[in-house]
């Protein structure tokens, strides 16, 4: 009986954390479908605002930077170059070794700060070989064979 109940309880416990993420999920999706739906055409102000509120949403429940990184390219499609940096830094802050985070803080840093810029860059290239290598060089094959 007694271990019936720890089983429950450990299956109600995984149901909880389950239905959190997917709840998280369900935010990020609903802030690229915002995104999405803007086109080409610029993102007006209502519509970035209604997307960090999912953002937001989607941080509170969800582990990883892939919110915050959604954010960053919304604040720099705003023109808040200093926002979507601040907030590449703290991807870079949570996942130090996530390559996206440091391509968008090279991003963002462009014309403000080249040097911090290059350094980002540098590191991003550092933690993903492929990104920096130009297309028309081949991709070498992979470590232990052809």
């Amino acid at each position: 009986m007694i271990v019936r109940t720890l089983l429950m309880a450990g299956a109600l416990a995984a149901v909880a954390l389950l239905s959190v993420a997917l709840s998280g999920e369900r935010h990020l999706e609903a802030a690229r479908g915002v995104l999405r739906s803007t086109g080409t055409g610029g993102l007006p102000p209502a519509e970035a605002e209604r997307a960090l509120s999912e953002l937001k949403r989607a941080r509170a429940r969800s582990p990883g930077t892939a919110a915050l990184r959604i954010a960053v390219g919304v604040e720099f499609a705003r023109g808040r170059t200093a926002a979507a940096a601040a907030l590449a830094r703290e991807a870079t802050r949570e996942e130090p070794e996530g390559f996206e985070g440091w391509a968008l803080l090279a991003t963002t840093l462009r014309a403000g700060d080249p040097d911090a810029s290059r350094r980002a860059l540098e590191r991003a290239g550092r933690l993903n070989p492929l990104f920096l290598r130009p297309r028309s060089e081949p991709v070498p094959p992979p470590a232990g064979g052809p």
